[in-house]
């Protein structure tokens, strides 16, 4: 049995807009909370950049929630809007 990665574990669930989990969520009472979240604030780092929002709304994709809780959160989220309005303008113009 391979131990699990609890860094690596948050730093995909940050990158991927996922919220932050509690331990319950995990249902391993050998999670590691420390290294999870230690994880989860470097994958936000790589996640919660404005040229990184802004494609996710102009790709069509929700506003990470990973992001929600991150000192410049409402600028992100303009930005992600920006990119949502221009996916829709696109989309209204096909």
């Amino acid at each position: 049995m391979t131990s699990t990665d609890w860094y690596d574990v948050g730093m995909e669930d940050a990158i991927s807009g996922s919220a932050i989990k509690d331990d319950d969520a995990f249902g391993d009472s050998q999670a590691d909370r420390g290294l999870y979240l230690k994880g989860y604030a470097e994958g936000q780092k790589k996640t919660c950049q404005t040229d990184f929002t802004y494609a996710r709304g102009l790709s069509g994709k929700s506003f990470p929630a990973s992001c929600n809780n991150v000192e410049s959160a409402s600028q992100l989220h303009e930005v992600w809007q920006k990119g949502a309005d221009e996916n829709a303008s696109t989309i209204r113009l096909n």
